[in-house]
């Protein structure tokens, strides 16, 4: 895993709720590059955290290189 990743896993907002708080941190400019979202779901609410954070990092490193692509 990037030792500058970084998540935010939310659970228990609705849509415009996460919406709202991905905004917010975002427009704080701490790294919102290097910053992955997510919110729980039925299968990943039962992982460890640790696989959360490594699935997280996998995706998020997917997308960077897609975007870099383009």
């Amino acid at each position: 895993m990037d030792e500058d990743f970084k998540a935010v896993i939310l659970h228990g907002f609705t849509d415009e709720e996460a919406l709202a708080a991905m905004r917010a941190i975002k427009a704080l400019k701490l790294g919102a590059g290097s910053t992955a979202f997510a919110t729980t779901t039925p299968t990943s609410i039962g992982w460890k955290v640790s696989e959360l954070l490594e699935h997280l990092s996998e995706e998020h490193a997917m997308l960077k290189e897609r975007v870099r692509r383009t």
